[in-house]
């Protein structure tokens, strides 16, 4: 069930240097929050880290006392770096706020400062007396590259080094996802001082599995990204943990971290607020209700072991289709589409029949999505094809080009291509803005084959991904593409926004478990000011329509 209050621990606003922000005005953050229900916020401005944490520091606390109601509900996170200790009164400034209690957090940006935490040490040095709360988003940390396609990770030693320095201080981490999930999950077992916020945590049961890993106490609330919309509130809603354990994490805990004049400020501003969302499935949703407005099919899920450090309860077969079994049960999923993760990944064509074998009997509820690995194109002929298309199951296919490094134009696929146009099947792809499965190179391959359905997986991926997209759906010649919502948050272009070049007839529902959260990726969408009309569409009726004409 939803908790009745809470601290969004990464609020950001401003307009900064290299990006577009969220939220232009502290005004325009506290009135998206308004809208999901979220009174209180952490938060900076963005020129404390693009231009000057002073300038950007004092910025913030004006807008404070000029946007009415602000003084209540915010809590300033003031920007620190080291090269503060040589700059005229910069240190003083600081300590000037936080000795009169106005503030009791700071904020980090390594990456783009240029710096590293052991040089934040001696800033932090003089001011750790004061106890504050140092936030640092996870992609401000340094990273290391390795593996076979140079994927980075998180070189976190000195981040520890810096909690076991400063026992007195904690330190909180945004923003964390998929692959940055188990080092932060080895970094919370290092240390008693360093907390997750669970804003980007898309991954199945990750705050189950971070209680059970690190311990109660170890989470506190952040909205993330606009474009997450409340995804979050759904996640930790519908968390498989005790009502007074989310509490906990939705307020809390956090309010627990800060120091004495903190906490009572942040007592003084809690408040409980009721969402101002239109539509009539958000509520319903976050009750534990599930959807029970419309049929529902998830055109985008995963089954099969997993790799590449995807932290996640079970990875055998049989185990997951039961987890898809209860999801289904609790969320009012009908029908979902999948693909074998042992194709994806492992052997080709096996994995397909592997898959098969595990679903059964279900073949009512669950549909295959064909894996086909361009790297072993020959091994895809027409016989084994039709063997394939005529059990029942398989109804359309999927490809990750980006993954394998093969380019959906590939001329090895021409022939699985052909026949998928002669059978009218669909065709999911994973799409980046990588020079492999980019939405313009589906485009483009998707002129020859106007028979069948192209289904743009992630709305492209990052924004370059997402602008693709809607210029594509503005195009008459693409009439058979199609865009898949799963893993569509990596962008500042909320969904709502695409949704004025992209027909909503034209956006199929996705969630990407088992490795993704269900509640998380359809409390995104259900957080939508979107029409009931169009929720619909897309949470159904749009992905049964490309079922319907499929002819195997």
């Amino acid at each position: 069930m939803k908790s009745p209050f809470y601290i969004n621990v990464n609020g950001a606003y401003g307009r900064g240097a290299y990006a577009a922000p969220d939220y232009c005005t502290l005004g325009e953050l506290l009135e998206d929050m308004d809208r999901l229900g979220v009174y209180q916020v952490v938060t900076y401005h963005n020129l404390a880290r693009d231009l000057h944490p002073v300038h950007g520091n004092r910025y913030l606390m004006e807008d404070i006392r000029n946007t009415p109601g602000a003084a209540e509900r915010v809590i300033p996170a003031f920007a620190v770096n080291p090269s503060m200790l040589a700059g005229e009164g910069e240190m003083e400034s600081v300590e000037e706020v936080l000795r009169s209690g106005e503030v009791s957090c700071l904020v980090l940006f390594p990456k783009t400062n240029r710096y590293t935490i052991v040089e934040i040490e001696r800033v932090l040095d003089r001011l750790k007396a004061y106890r504050p709360v140092v936030l640092v988003d996870v992609t401000e940390l340094n990273d290391v590259i390795n593996g076979p396609d140079r994927a980075p990770s998180l070189d976190l030693e000195m981040l520890v080094n810096a909690a076991h320095h400063f026992p007195q201080i904690s330190f909180v981490v945004r923003k964390v996802m998929w692959w940055q999930f188990s080092h932060m999950l080895d970094v919370l077992a290092r240390t008693d001082n360093v907390y997750m916020d669970i804003s980007w945590l898309h991954t199945r049961d990750a705050i189950k599995i971070t209680q059970d890993e690190a311990g109660e106490g170890r989470m506190v609330f952040g909205l993330g990204a606009r474009c997450h919309s409340g995804a979050a509130i759904a996640g930790l809603a519908n968390a498989h943990l005790t009502q007074a354990q989310m509490d906990a994490v939705a307020w809390d805990t956090f309010a627990g971290l800060l120091n004495e004049d903190g906490r009572r400020k942040a007592e003084a501003g809690k408040k409980s607020v009721d969402n101002t969302i239109s539509n009539s499935f958000w509520n319903d949703f976050i009750s534990g209700r599930g959807v029970r407005q419309c049929h529902v099919i998830d055109a985008h899920t995963h089954i099969g072991p997993f790799a590449r450090s995807w932290v996640i309860p079970c990875n055998e077969f049989e185990g997951q289709i039961r987890e898809f079994e209860e999801d289904m049960a609790r969320f009012g999923i009908d029908e979902v589409c999948s693909q074998s993760e042992s194709e994806l990944f492992g052997s080709p064509v096996h994995g397909n029949k592997e898959l098969e074998a595990a679903i059964g009997d279900r073949k009512d509820r669950f549909h295959g999505n064909y894996v086909i690995n361009p790297i072993y194109a020959e091994l895809y002929t027409r016989e084994v094809l039709d063997e394939a298309f005529s059990g029942g199951y398989f109804k359309g296919m999927k490809l990750i080009p980006g993954y394998i490094g093969v380019d959906i134009r590939d001329p090895r696929l021409d022939s699985i291509f052909s026949y998928a146009n002669e059978h009218k099947l669909y065709i999911l792809i994973h799409s980046w803005a990588d020079p492999y499965g980019s939405a313009d190179n589906i485009a483009e391959v998707a002129l020859r084959y106007p028979d069948a359905t192209w289904i743009i997986g992630h709305m492209g991926g990052p924004t370059a991904g997402r602008h693709m997209c809607e210029r594509i759906a503005q195009d008459p010649r693409y009439k058979n593409v199609v865009f898949e919502f799963c893993g569509s948050f990596t962008t500042e272009v909320p969904v709502e926004e695409s949704l004025k070049y992209i027909d909503y007839h034209r956006l199929v529902f996705g969630t990407d478990t088992v490795v993704h959260d269900v509640a998380w990726e359809l409390g995104r969408l259900l957080s939508m000011d979107l029409p009931d009309e169009w929720l619909t569409e897309i949470l159904g009726s749009n992905m049964q329509k490309i079922l319907d004409r499929v002819e195997v």
